[in-house]
């Protein structure tokens, strides 16, 4: 655990889509759909997945192909594509998950490539996504109120994982 790396992801941006015609703009996508609570992974840490049955998360890079895509083709009044402005983190090296066992109860090593995880982290809602190219990377989020105290809290941690 001594390379863990912890840093702010200010390259990727999200986005909350939702609507009834959003389904069917999202499926029209070089990606395609996502499943519920699966990740669609369109790059190393690009990804949409589906949290209802017409609401979908979408982080894609800043000025994105597929966030464009999106855009051109959500015309539709059904269609409705909000900025998110969570925090977004990437912790990078071997070891993440037992390193996230000394903040969340929730066991990573039990969750499926392209599941879509919602736990608590350090007293803190948290989703997650694995890389699709790298099982070492991980990207996650929160509500940007708790942003700060997260970022500050898991450097502690991932300071003292690489101590021992």
């Amino acid at each position: 655990m001594k390379n863990l790396k912890l840093e702010k992801a200010q390259n990727l941006e999200m986005w909350h889509v939702r609507g009834s015609a959003a389904p069917a703009a999202l499926g029209s996508l070089s990606c395609g759909a996502p499943q519920m609570f699966k990740i669609n992974g369109f790059s190393d840490l690009g990804f949409s997945t589906a949290t209802g049955p017409t609401e979908f998360y979408l982080v894609d890079e800043k000025d994105g192909s597929v966030a464009g895509e999106l855009k051109a083709k959500a015309d539709d009044a059904d269609t409705f594509i909000f900025p998110r402005q969570d925090a977004l983190f990437v912790l990078t090296g071997e070891g993440w998950k037992d390193m996230m066992l000394r903040v969340s109860a929730f066991n990573f090593k039990a969750a499926g490539d392209d599941d879509f995880v919602m736990a608590n982290m350090a007293g803190v809602s948290v989703w997650f996504r694995v890389s699709a190219t790298d099982p070492n990377k991980v990207l996650f989020g929160c509500d940007p109120s708790f942003g700060h105290y997260l970022y500050e809290t898991l450097c502690d941690v991932v300071e003292e994982v690489k101590a021992l």
